[in-house]
């Protein structure tokens, strides 16, 4: 404006240009889930505080708001996104990715009582089969032959997700029921009508042997724990039929099967 000695200065003026605010997403990590879980919320925020809109190209969940529903098994990804307004810049994605474990598989057996049993598994793809816990290399469809004795065991895996282990399925492959031994192991007498007795003199006599039984539906019927020389396993309250043994120390596995009269 000057003053008594300046005149005025000719006016100067300035752009001042105020860029839109950025934003970020916080996505915290979803956690594993098993196919027939209930629907679950997912949330997120933003450093803006407005609201966060989830999408997927996953065919295995249906995405409602913040609503996820399980499909199918497999791996899946979220993506978390908030487009911005008027004075906020849109911020950048933020994905998230769990598995759909599939659920524990169900092992039904057919011929049980004939030297060629066939396992199956309720699911139809992904199945990988296990003896004594061990995998068995190429058997990897629903249905499976198996040749030896053994504890069996299947695991369905979709998209490097997998489920627990099925239940045992307890064989006993022999056409000779009534007497089954290998080296000091074997079980009497059979048919049995009271007590079945096992002699045990093949384990370590100062550890605890694990002795379980199983219908011939491969379902568990009963666990004990015994030491010594004989365990006497009563079965007078038993439903006749053949039942299935697995008797294991350690690494130390045998295999018997035998008739409840």
């Amino acid at each position: 404006e000057g003053n008594t000695n300046y005149n005025p200065a000719a006016e100067v003026t300035q752009a001042l240009t105020v860029n839109k605010a950025g934003q970020t997403i916080t996505f915290n990590g979803l956690s594993v889930k098993t196919f027939g879980n209930e629907p679950f919320i997912i949330s997120a925020t933003s450093t803006s505080g407005l609201a966060i809109q989830f999408s997927t190209d996953s065919d295995k969940i249906s995405l409602t708001g913040n609503q996820v529903t399980l499909v199918k098994p497999g791996s899946v990804t979220i993506q978390a996104n908030q487009a911005g307004n008027n004075n906020i810049n849109s911020a950048p994605s933020v994905s998230q990715s769990f598995c759909i474990n599939p659920a524990k598989p169900i092992i039904t057996a057919a011929g049980l009582n004939s030297g060629t049993p066939v396992l199956t598994s309720n699911i139809s793809i992904g199945n990988q089969w296990y003896k004594n816990g061990t995998l068995i290399v190429g058997a990897t469809s629903n249905a499976f032959t198996p040749i030896d004795d053994g504890s069996y065991t299947v695991k369905v895996t979709v998209d490097n997700c997998s489920s627990e282990l099925s239940a045992e399925q307890i064989l006993v492959i022999t056409g000779d029921i009534s007497s089954i031994s290998a080296s000091e192991f074997f079980i009497y007498p059979n048919p049995v009508k009271d007590n079945l007795m096992i002699n045990l003199t093949a384990f370590d006599a100062t550890s605890e042997v694990e002795i379980i039984m199983y219908d011939a539906s491969g379902r568990k019927v009963e666990k004990i724990f015994k030491r010594g020389a004989e365990a006497n396993f009563p079965v007078s309250s038993y439903p006749s039929g053949t039942y299935s043994l697995k008797v294991s120390q350690r690494n130390q596995i045998y295999f018997a099967r035998f008739v409840k009269e």
